[in-house]
């Protein structure tokens, strides 16, 4: 009877390793699902001589049932993730791309648009979508790949929208939120940066020129596409052509007059602004404002800004 109790020990503590080679599988079934499963845990013999080929068989059962339940759980997240994916490319959205990779259909590259009306518009920005094994009852995690000076590069994002998530929330409502939350600027967020508007303006010229390179040719094969998609629906970059100088016979008395395309006048070291008609546009210092002189190319912010003479 002793040997009986000893073979049956070591057959059951052998059983309990192989079971624990799932513990992710475990975690997600009693979290998230059947919680009749948790039941079934307590079909385990109470304390007895006989320990043998009953608690074997329990065990036996218990691995089985586990294992079943979690192979049905992933692939109800598979079905979730391609039914998410279908949906976007059948309906798609000028401000971002969504392109998954062949042979994970767990992980997405991702693109979208800045804002239009904020110093992040024309702007292009790549990233990654990662799906853990308990989506949708978990968030995805988003990864910007374009420098943006509102996130870290390669660094989890995170955003209230991703906070807060709920399991009715879809990818399409993580890419809007993330969006609209770009401008924003980070209240302690971890991941973020905190550059001023006019660095983000220009990164979000230079992000136009070309897609960041990352990973396989597979990969880099997704993002070029995306890119190029983006780039199709994005308006010109919101700011001004370098002017062209073209001399004028006025002159204000401290060394010649140029007459800039737009109707702007550089005379000597004073700027003015005109309209068609040669009639000063700009009254005063504070009738040009920051936002305007910033869009400015550098050699010209140097100047006063007056009325026309």
């Amino acid at each position: 009877m002793v040997a009986v109790d000893q073979v049956g020990s070591t057959k059951v503590e052998q059983n309990q390793m192989e079971l624990d080679r799932y513990p992710a599988m475990k975690r997600i079934l009693e979290a998230y699902r059947y919680p009749a499963m948790k039941r079934i845990r307590g079909i385990e013999s109470k304390p007895s001589d006989r320990v043998g080929s009953t608690q074997i068989g329990q065990n036996e059962t218990e691995k089985c049932l586990w294992i079943e339940e979690a192979r049905r759980f992933q692939e109800e997240v598979r079905v979730r993730v391609l039914e998410e994916y279908r949906e976007i490319k059948s309906n798609p959205s000028d401000d971002f791309d969504c392109r998954m990779l062949e042979r994970n259909p767990y992980e997405w590259q991702f693109g979208i648009r800045g804002a239009s009306g904020t110093e992040f518009e024309g702007g292009i920005y790549h990233g990654r979508i990662q799906f853990p094994k308990e989506y949708p009852s978990k968030p995805p995690s988003f990864r910007l790949l374009t420098e943006n000076g509102r996130f870290k590069t390669h660094n989890k994002i995170r955003i209230r929208r991703l906070n807060d998530w709920q399991p009715s929330w879809r990818v399409r409502d993580a890419l809007d939120a993330l969006i609209d939350e770009m401008p924003t600027y980070p209240d302690g967020e971890l991941g973020s940066v905190e550059y001023n508007k006019e660095e983000r303006r220009d990164l979000a010229i230079k992000s136009r020129a070309a897609a960041p390179k990352y990973g396989t040719s597979e990969r880099q094969k997704l993002i070029d596409e995306i890119h190029e998609y983006l780039l199709s629906k994005s308006p010109p970059v919101p700011v001004p052509q370098l002017p062209q100088l073209i001399p004028s016979q006025a002159s204000n008395g401290t060394g010649g007059s140029y007459v800039v395309n737009g109707g702007y006048v550089v005379s000597g070291n004073t700027f003015h602004a005109t309209n068609s008609n040669g009639v000063g546009i700009l009254d005063s210092m504070n009738a040009f404002s920051d936002e305007d002189h910033k869009l400015l190319p550098a050699w010209l912010r140097r100047f006063r800004w007056g009325k026309q003479n």
